[in-house]
């Protein structure tokens, strides 16, 4: 059913479109040729619980989906991924479940000068520019 797995207080529109869910129903329609890299991961910008719980996910959708001995009858894996992917934005951080979240934990360095970018840089490297 559409919306089923819409986690509580959240438009249907804003969770279709939450990254997280994106990257779950992708992994449901393509497998582990669609698992996400660690730097897609990263880029998320989760945390340390969250991140966990994303990777289950993951591994659990893309584990049912390549599985050639799943049986149809059972929850397919597109409907695993509906069912994952609202537990965990569901259990996401409230600032987290905005529609605009990711897009505003972009930073966009452009705007820094140079010292302050080579600050940045050397505070994220711990000291190795």
């Amino acid at each position: 059913m559409i919306g089923e797995h819409t986690p509580t207080g959240m438009l249907l529109s804003d969770y279709r479109a939450h990254p997280v869910r994106q990257m779950i129903a992708l992994v449901g329609a393509y497998g582990n040729q669609a698992l996400p890299s660690k730097a897609e991961i990263d880029k998320l910008g989760l945390g340390t619980r969250d991140r966990k719980a994303l990777e289950v996910a993951l591994r659990a959708v893309a584990e049912l989906r390549d599985d050639p001995d799943h049986d149809p009858t059972e929850l397919s894996a597109r409907e695993m991924a509906e069912q994952r992917a609202g537990e965990v934005v569901g259990g996401l951080p409230d600032e987290q479940k905005a529609p605009d979240w990711f897009e505003r934990s972009q930073e966009d360095l452009s705007t820094l000068g140079p010292a302050e970018l080579a600050a940045r840089v050397k505070a994220n490297t711990g000291g190795w520019v």
